[in-house]
């Protein structure tokens, strides 16, 4: 029987027919089932104040020791909280709520008075900020650290409105990148702390950041003082910036810069690309720390050279706008000089015809 179902093949493979050879049958395996030590897990879990429910559940002695009180016992300031799945606290949100509207109605009552009013915005401000442990974040700390900033940031650029520009600048790009620990603060966690976050960062985003920041501020460093010259030949050597500068100078009685506005552009872009390569340096030195603290720093320092490089953009902007608007009225006044002159000699003209046409009586 062997021989003639070989024989059979090849008859079939002398044709272009290839048939495979029935592979042996492969005895099933059998797993013998995990046995779990409850005995074990109740030792472990006990101690630390695990409630019965979640010691029956525990499917392992290694998630019995991954175990913190502070998953289960709540929200516990400095650690782990139990996240946005414990639900909010709502007497606290309510009452924050309460004193944002009542600062935001003082204001507007005693909006004559301008050191009241710097008093109640930061109450406002900080009414927000408290609104925030109303959601049970699972890291207080961080949303703690980011509101400081946050808070810190906005009083910064108040009281620099008037006589700091640049600082104002530089306070809104800090207000932006306080967002990112208070983001992070409301991540939640299944196993280890932080390590959700980390893990990401590490994988996909901490390659992706030094080389992008790196590049961007390399970039930059370049072409900085192209952009300074060239933003000084088309918008501040022209004489309207210079009219529009006296003007400023009679109306207020203070010594208004020329060059103001550019010191400030180059200033900020000096900032920027000084943030863009710090951040770059952050990632292959604090970032390859994997935890969360580093992880809540490179994350920031990216964000905070971020707004810079946005704010840089639109102080750019402001000025091609500027300079743009010159050259408009700079072509409107060619034109105007165009038809005044031939208006001139066309009125020269008739008149010189007038006076042969006399002679010629």
């Amino acid at each position: 029987m062997k021989d003639q179902s070989e024989a059979l093949h090849a008859r079939l493979a002398s044709v272009g027919i290839f048939l495979d050879k029935p592979k042996p049958k492969k005895e099933a395996v059998v797993v013998p089932p995990v046995e779990i030590d409850r005995a074990a897990i109740r030792a472990i879990l006990e101690p630390m104040g695990c409630p019965e429910w979640a010691i029956v559940a525990c499917p392992s002695i290694t998630h019995a020791r991954s175990f913190r009180p502070s998953v289960i016992a709540g929200n516990k300031r400095g650690g782990r909280g139990g996240g946005r799945g414990r639900g909010m606290n709502t007497r606290l949100l309510m009452l924050s709520g309460a004193v944002f509207a009542g600062s935001l109605l003082a204001v507007w009552i005693g909006r004559r008075k301008s050191w009241l009013v710097t008093v109640l915005i930061a109450v406002a401000i900080a009414s927000t900020f408290f609104a925030l442990f109303a959601f049970n974040p699972e890291y207080p700390w961080l949303v703690e650290t980011g509101g400081v900033l946050f808070v810190g940031s906005l009083l910064g650029a108040w009281f620099g409105r008037s006589t700091k520009p640049l600082l104002v600048r530089f306070m809104f790009a800090l207000a932006f990148a306080a967002a990112v620990p208070i983001a992070l603060g409301f991540v939640t966690e299944d196993a280890e702390p932080g390590d959700r976050v980390a893990v990401f960062y590490a994988a996909s985003l901490r390659g992706s950041l030094f080389s992008g920041f790196l590049t961007l501020g390399g970039f930059l460093l370049s072409l900085q003082t192209f952009i300074v010259v060239k933003m000084k030949e088309g918008v501040y050597d022209n004489d309207r910036h210079r009219a529009k500068v006296e003007k400023e100078r009679e109306r207020t009685s203070k010594t208004v810069p020329i060059f103001g506005e550019l010191d400030r552009l180059r200033r900020l872009l000096f900032g920027a690309i000084t943030a863009a390569l710090g951040s770059a340096v952050c990632q292959i030195t604090v970032g390859l720390v994997p935890n969360l603290y580093t992880t809540t720093v490179c994350l920031t320092l990216a964000a905070f050279a971020i707004a810079l490089l946005a704010q840089s953009l639109l102080l750019i902007n402001s000025n091609l706008h500027d300079w743009f608007a010159a050259l408009e009225l700079d072509e409107v006044d060619k034109k105007t000089a165009k038809e005044n002159v031939a208006k001139e000699a066309a009125e020269k003209a008739a008149k010189e015809a007038a006076d042969a046409a006399k002679e010629a009586e």
